[in-house]
């Protein structure tokens, strides 16, 4: 739950003291009407919790003594969801899934059969926006590590991604997801991209490519799923068994 989660820059923590502003604040003082001497943890974009005790509430700011420091080890395999544009709704349902499963980059990604990109305006308030849903993703399922969300790259960009294992949806052909999670459970790579495509599938010179590239087609079985719940389902396999 949210209740008494916030996410605070780290710019705001000063010694044994924190300044709660803007939409957090606004959230603690305002919707939730929390008061002096109640318990909050906070959390910063770099991964470290901080329990405190609210000291004073005022207008524009919440004053919070720091009471303990909580810092987590990253995981030991990074993984890297790759999902191609699709209708902006469904792509603000996959940052918030994906978030809370404990992703650690997000690349949306320009297909033939994708949507096309936005004008820079309309992309760079998407990207503002994807970030405040990371950021109520973690408040909501306990995490602490802010997913990376880069701008938008066409699909042979990705190649250029140095991972050590590249995976890709496929619904024409290739083996199962789950055998190829479980079979590695003894040798869990350090990092991992999964590429999501569109809802029209990929090109038949795009499988090739990719497949050139050092991609493994993946499936997820015989039901053809949306696109937003092929990434759920595989991201939630891998995180499952392999992000400890």
């Amino acid at each position: 739950m949210t209740a008494n989660r916030f996410f605070i820059e780290k710019s705001q923590i000063h010694g044994k003291k924190a300044i709660l502003r803007g939409r957090e604040h606004h959230h603690l003082s305002n919707v939730l009407r929390m008061k002096e001497n109640e318990r909050v943890w906070l959390f910063d974009e770099d991964g470290k919790s901080y329990l405190g005790k609210i000291d004073e509430v005022k207008k524009k700011e919440t004053i919070i003594s720091i009471l303990e420091l909580r810092e987590k080890e990253p995981s030991q395999i990074k993984v890297i969801l790759a999902q191609a544009l699709i209708k902006p709704s469904v792509m603000e349902l996959i940052v918030q899934k994906s978030t809370e499963l404990g992703i650690d980059e997000i690349i949306p990604v320009v297909s033939k059969r994708s949507r096309s990109l936005p004008e820079e305006e309309i992309l760079n308030q998407r990207l503002k926006r994807w970030r405040r849903i990371t950021i109520e993703a973690l408040k909501q399922s306990g995490g602490v590590f802010i997913p990376k969300i880069v701008s938008p790259i066409k699909l042979n960009e990705l190649s250029n991604y140095e991972v050590e294992k590249k995976l890709f949806l496929n619904e024409r052909e290739g083996e199962l997801l789950k055998n190829i999670v479980i079979d590695s459970l003894e040798n869990i790579p350090k990092s991992v991209l999964v590429l999501i495509g569109p809802e029209g599938g990929w090109a038949k010179e795009e499988e090739k490519m990719l497949i050139d590239s050092g991609f493994q087609p993946v499936s997820l079985g015989e039901k053809i799923l949306r696109s937003e719940t092929a990434a759920i389902c595989a991201l939630g396999i891998i995180i499952h068994f392999w992000k400890h």
